[in-house]
């Protein structure tokens, strides 16, 4: 996957949470260094997840 469509999903998943106000929630709780750090790994799951489902769907990607 090219770095260009990485970044329009990371955009996308975070306005979602900004919408659903968990920004907030994730942000007041990740003030260390390791939660920031779990923080990372929270959003590279989701992103990769999203991904994958559409890769499988082939939504965006022709194949």
């Amino acid at each position: 996957m090219s770095k260009f469509k990485f970044i329009c999903t990371r955009h996308k998943i975070l306005l979602i949470l900004k919408l659903t106000h968990l920004e907030k929630f994730i942000l007041a709780h990740a003030n260390t260094p390791f939660t920031g750090f779990l923080k990372g790994v929270f959003y590279i799951f989701i992103i990769g997840i999203f991904v994958s489902l559409c890769t499988k769907l082939k939504l965006f990607w022709q194949t």
